[in-house]
C-alpha cells in the first residue's frame, strides 16, 4: 500500500473545532483504490495526470489521521517522529495498521486560514514568527534547531500541476501560495520538510515523504467540511500516481 499521513490542528481561538480537523478525521483508518487512468488528464496543452503505466492497478491507499495541538512545542516534539523509520506517533494516537517501517510515502498537513480559498503552499518559513500559540507561549527559535537549513523550503511536489488537476477535477476556488502564514501552519510546514530532507539525507535509499501543506478555508466560506475531504482524498491520489 502507498501509505500516507494527514495532520489537521486542534481547537484554537474562536475555533472550539478546527475546520482542518472536521475534514482530515474522517479520513483516518481509510483505503482508497484509485481506478487505473487510461488516458493522460490535460489541462490546456499540458499534461496534468499521466495515464497508468501498463495495466496494472493503481495502488491502494491507506490513510492515516492525526491531530496536532496548535502549540509550537508539540509541532516540535511530533513532527520529527513523523519522519522517523519507523515512525513515531503519538501514544495517544489510534493506530491500525501500525506505522509503515519504511516511513510514510506522503505527508500532507492541513490547516485553516481565513482566505475563502484552498490554498496549495508551495514553501514555508524560517524566521517571522511573532504570534503567541494557544498556551500563549511564543516561538522558539528555528535558527537554533534547524541551523543548517535555509530561510525557506520549498516543496518538491509540482503544485501547479496539482491546482489544475483539482480544478478540473471540481474543486472550487484552488489557488497556489508562497505565503502559510508565520504561525503554526508555516511552522509545521517549515520544520516537517527539513525533517524529510534530513531523512533523505541519512537513508541508503534517499528515499523520504513527499511533504505538502493545504490552508482550508473557515467552514463554509465557502467549502463545506465535506469539499475538504474530498479535496484532500483527491491529492492523495494524485500524489500517489507521480
Amino acid at each position: 500500500m502507498y501509505r500516507v499521513l494527514v495532520t489537521g490542528f486542534g481547537p484554537f481561538g474562536g475555533y472550539s473545532k478546527n475546520p482542518s480537523w472536521l475534514a482530515v478525521s474522517p479520513l483516518h483508518n481509510t483505503v482508497l483504490q484509485p481506478e487505473p487512468i487510461s488516458a493522460p488528464i490535460t489541462h490546456g496543452a499540458q499534461e496534468i495526470l499521466p495515464p497508468a503505466k501498463g495495466k496494472r492497478p493503481a495502488r491502494a491507499i491507506h490513510i492515516t489521521a492525526l491531530q496536532v495541538p496548535v502549540t509550537y512545542s508539540d509541532v516540535l516534539s511530533i513532527v520529527p517522529g513523523v519522519h522517523a523509520r519507523p515512525p513515531i506517533l503519538p501514544s495517544s494516537t489510534d493506530l491500525f495498521p501500525q506505522p509503515p517501517s519504511g516511513g510514510y510515502d506522503f505527508v500532507l498537513h492541513v490547516g485553516v486560514a481565513p482566505s475563502g480559498t484552498l490554498r496549495i503552499e508551495r514553501l514555508a518559513h524560517k524566521l517571522g514568527y511573532g504570534l503567541p500559540d494557544a498556551d500563549n507561549k511564543m516561538p522558539p527559535d528555528l535558527n537554533g534547531i534547524y541551523t543548517t537549513f535555509g530561510d525557506e523550503m520549498k516543496t518538491t511536489i509540482k503544485t501547479e500541476k496539482l491546482a489544475d488537476y483539482l480544478r478540473e477535477s471540481g474543486s472550487r476556488e484552488v489557488v497556489e501560495s508562497n505565503d502559510p502564514g508565520r504561525y503554526l501552519c508555516d511552522f509545521i510546514y517549515y520544520c516537517s520538510l527539513c525533517e524529510a530532507h534530513k531523512t533523505r539525507a541519512m537513508s541508503a535509499s534517499k528515499k523520504a515523504a513527499l511533504v505538502l501543506f493545504l490552508h482550508c478555508s473557515p467552514l463554509n466560506q465557502p467549502h463545506s467540511s465535506e469539499e475538504v475531504t474530498q479535496a484532500i482524498k483527491l491529492i492523495v491520489e494524485w500524489i500517489s500516481r507521480q
